[in-house]
């Protein structure tokens, strides 16, 4: 049971690490910042490697208990669930931000240059 408890809070500590590289990125993408994006990503890779093994072998662990009403474990269990909703909805907002911070040139000239509307003006002579 200690074991199953040492990998969750293990997962939860990369989780927040993950979670908070993920704002790290919303800052970069705000601020249009590629060489800071992209080291940010790089770190994120790091954890990631890290963060892989640590979730298998809690999955691995958790099989063997099959019920538990040991409240450290479901309280645990709740921050997971917790943070990957968290996790997905940074992803979401990252993205949408990524389309536009990163969009290639040509896709904002359009935006820039104003049409503009011409207007036809037309005089009629009075009799």
């Amino acid at each position: 049971m200690n074991d199953i408890k040492t990998l969750m809070q293990k997962e939860i500590i990369l989780m927040r690490e993950v979670l908070a590289n993920m704002h790290q990125e919303e800052e970069s993408l705000r601020r249009n910042d590629r060489p800071l994006w992209a080291n940010i990503i790089s770190q994120r890779c790091e954890i990631l490697t890290i963060l892989s093994p640590v979730r298998e072998e809690r999955i691995l662990a958790s099989k063997n208990v099959v019920y538990s009403e040991d409240c450290d474990i479901l309280s645990m269990r709740d921050q997971i669930m917790a943070l990957i909703e968290k996790i997905n909805q940074q992803n979401h907002s990252n993205e949408q931000l990524y389309k536009v911070a990163f969009r290639p040139q040509s896709a904002l000239q359009p935006e820039l240059i104003k049409k503009k509307k011409s207007a036809i003006a037309t005089y009629t002579q009075e009799p």
